[in-house]
């Protein structure tokens, strides 16, 4: 449970770094957070 949770906060880092600095490839974190929730692609 905690690795979980420590795999969003990364994601959702991740997320805001590359809206802030690369929004073209946002849907790559995004797909990781999608995975973590187990949603298939």
């Amino acid at each position: 449970m905690l690795l979980d949770a420590f795999l969003f906060e990364k994601a959702f880092y991740e997320v805001r770094y590359e809206l802030n600095n690369r929004p073209d490839w946002v849907g790559i974190p995004l797909k990781g957070i999608l995975s973590l929730m187990g949603v298939p692609e």
